[in-house]
């Protein structure tokens, strides 16, 4: 996945979602945090409504998990567990070339 950021959920802080959005330094989230850009200049699609993708491991080698991660004005609102195939449509909205 190359350099990503994590976030953390509450109800399990061993599951670490990876995702690519904003400045991406294997920087830790959690739900309610703001996404941090740094020296980046904030593109246009980064004010409002993100939806993006991201993956976790699971126990076994090869197990994954898939989330879409809702991010409002910056804001990380939710991150809910969705379908490989659903994974793969918001893979194609790259967040991380910015």
């Amino acid at each position: 996945m190359g350099i990503y950021n994590e976030l953390i959920l509450m109800d399990n802080p061993q599951k670490r979602i990876q995702f690519k959005y904003g400045f991406c330094r294997l920087l830790e989230y959690r739900i309610g945090d703001v996404v941090i850009w740094k020296n980046i200049i904030k593109p246009e699609f980064a004010k409002g409504k993100v939806i993006v993708s991201g993956i976790a491991d699971g126990l076994n080698l090869g197990d994954y998990s898939y989330f879409a991660i809702e991010i409002v004005d910056d804001k990380i609102v939710s991150a809910k567990e969705i379908s490989e195939e659903e994974w793969k449509e918001l893979e194609k909205k790259d967040y991380s070339k910015v």
